[in-house]
């Protein structure tokens, strides 16, 4: 069974690099979103994912917003990762509610996959 992966992102460039390396490298069957409204509706519609990849900066929210809105639906329970030009800027604090990787370093993303277990 391969694992579900929702990747939100609004640069459908980006969605589509870091789809294949995931599809590719783990098997996994990916869904896009572009923008945080996009993303509730896939997680609402088209649960379980196991692991969500976003973005910082969206329309309609940031990766921030989004990684509260699953804390906030126990039904959406899933890993998450922010993966974002904008690593750096991000708070301490921030940087502690979730895996922040920066999309300069694909290989870092592949290895938190790994790191969570959900590898082949």
């Amino acid at each position: 069974m391969s694992l579900t992966v929702l990747i939100v992102d609004p640069h459908a460039d980006m969605r589509l690099l870091t789809g294949e390396n995931l599809r590719r490298r783990f098997g996994f069957r990916v869904t896009e979103a572009a923008s945080f409204s996009e993303a509730v509706e896939r997680l609402r519609d088209e649960a379980p994912f196991h692991l969500v990849v976003s973005d910082y900066l969206m329309p309609g929210g940031s990766g921030l917003d989004l990684l509260e809105h699953i804390e906030l639906c126990p039904e959406m329970s899933c890993h998450f990762i922010l993966f974002t030009h904008f690593a750096a800027d991000l708070s301490k604090a921030d940087k502690a509610r979730s895996i922040v990787i920066d999309k300069f370093h694909m290989h870092e993303l592949l290895e938190a996959i790994e790191f969570l277990g959900l590898g082949r």
